[in-house]
């Protein structure tokens, strides 16, 4: 229900609507749970030897399921590992060395999720014959379908706190933790051991392949974001290129960007070269030739950890614990809903920092 029955409340018609609403989901949850009581559960394989994992969008938290798969790799070498994921991040699991084979899914096929058993994609799935198949997120209503459709001899995955019918899509049901103040690689890695196997306790940092080239002094600053509270103003970002430019072991400046339409062009007057990338692939090559990166909080920050660049994240957000880059070299400047308090001479300082401690 979320929240309390006051909150509700916005028109004469709600005094009624809203309890009977409620009396709905009760009746809903009473079902759900005695289905589930009755509901025989499939055993778990005793010999696993090829998994699918799933994970559905968004480019960091792809980046942040790796060290759970490495770790399994690293645990299990013998182990078969098979993706499914989006259009979008797929190529996060194209450049992992410990996948071997990764499916697309367009989930906006036809009627999306009304269509998910006839999605073409799983012709190929399903012959595959998964001794696992694992749904690595929340808990997602398409994601326990994802998982079902692919029809692998077990399954585990994230489950609502309360009793849905989604919930009985899994053979092995993992609730969200609460109350634990950990970093989402730790959540991912919550679902592979619950699906049981016996994961290093210190998750190895991801890592993606990129480029065999570095540019030595070569730093990359990358300064879109989605959201707007993590938005660094293109005065600061003059200012802190003209800082770094001092610098005796910056050699050289690029600036990349989604659109060649950014507003972040006008950087390029400060003396930065522009790095024109038309896909993720191709942002990842380009970034990974760079020695250095200074990104606003995202997908490019996340990209860059994994790729073993010396980081500075800025952010407006807050919980950085929970979603900072998981890297060796990097570090997160934050100052929530405001952003542009950061001075550029902070994030000049921890490069230094992280420069020096690296040697």
């Amino acid at each position: 229900m979320g929240t309390s029955y006051r909150d509700r409340i916005k028109k004469p018609v709600d005094i009624i609507k809203q309890p009977w609403l409620d009396f709905q989901r009760l009746i809903a949850q009473v079902i759900c749970k005695l289905v589930c009581s009755r509901v025989k559960k499939r055993a778990r394989p005793e010999r696993i030897e090829k998994v699918l994992f799933i994970r559905r969008n968004r480019l960091g938290d792809a980046v942040n399921t790796l060290p759970a798969l490495q770790a399994l790799k690293l645990s299990c070498p013998d182990i078969e590992i098979h993706v499914l994921a989006n259009k979008y991040n797929s190529i996060i699991y194209d450049n992992s060395p410990v996948v071997s084979k990764v499916y697309v899914i367009d989930e906006k096929w036809f009627l999306s999720k009304l269509t998910f058993f006839m999605n073409p994609v799983f012709k190929s799935v399903q012959s595959e014959k998964y001794d696992m198949v694992v749904g690595l997120g929340g808990y997602s209503s398409a994601l326990a379908q994802l998982v079902l459709w692919s029809k692998g001899k077990y399954s585990v995955g994230p489950v609502s706190k309360k009793d849905t019918f989604y919930n009985l899509f899994f053979d092995q049901g993992v609730k969200p933790i609460e109350g634990k103040d950990q970093h989402h690689t730790e959540d991912m890695a919550a679902l592979v051991r619950a699906a049981g196997f016996n994961l290093s306790k210190k998750l190895p940092f991801p890592e993606i392949k990129g480029s065999e080239t570095v540019d030595n002094g070569v730093i990359a600053i990358c300064p879109d974001v989605n959201r707007k509270q993590s938005e660094y103003s293109i005065e600061n970002f003059e200012i802190l290129i003209r800082q770094l430019s001092q610098l005796e072991f910056i050699k050289k400046i690029c600036l990349f960007l989604e659109s060649e339409d950014s507003k972040y062009r006008k950087l390029e007057k400060e003396g930065v070269t522009w790095v024109k990338t038309d896909s993720v692939k191709s942002f990842i090559i380009e970034l990974s030739k760079c020695q250095y990166a200074i990104s606003t909080e995202g997908g490019s920050a996340h990209i860059a950890s994994a790729l073993g660049l010396y980081l500075v994240t800025i952010s407006g957000m807050d919980h950085k614990t929970y979603w900072q880059p998981f890297g060796k070299n990097t570090s997160i400047i934050e100052r929530h809903n405001n952003v542009n308090d950061i001075m550029p001479e902070e994030i000049i300082k921890q490069m230094c920092l992280i420069k020096d401690e690296a040697i």
